[in-house]
């Protein structure tokens, strides 16, 4: 979350709002799978909204793209309004987490919220 809050400062937009949904098996294509022994990769659905600028949401998005975490983007919508200041987007995705294979389903929904939102300042 530290990163994320950097990159709505560094991009000079606000976050709006961040939530997250129930985790669930993630789907990986076989090869990337196949890396992954004795382990189990739950997806945490993440939704955040922004508001700034449209360029500076451009930029939000490419730095959110960027952070050290495993994401898998989703969807991406802009609102643009006639004050720029107020335009918004809205960025779902998966963050992808790995536990090992003794998690039983409800730990690891949990534990894969917590990982995903450690340092959640928001």
């Amino acid at each position: 979350m530290a990163s994320l809050d950097g990159a709505a400062t560094s991009s000079g937009t606000t976050i709006q709002s961040v939530s997250f949904g129930t985790a669930a098996a993630a789907t990986l294509p076989s090869d990337a799978s196949a890396q992954i022994s004795a382990k189990k990769v739950v997806a945490v659905p993440v939704t955040i909204s922004a508001q700034g600028g449209y360029d500076a949401l451009r930029n939000f998005v490419d730095q959110v793209q960027r952070i050290d975490r495993i994401a898998v983007p989703t969807g991406v919508s802009y609102s643009v309004a006639d004050d720029d200041s107020q335009s918004t987007v809205t960025i779902n995705s998966n963050i992808l987490a790995i536990f090992s294979s003794g998690s039983t389903q409800t730990n690891a929904s949990s534990d894969a919220i917590e990982n995903a939102t450690s340092g959640v300042s928001k």
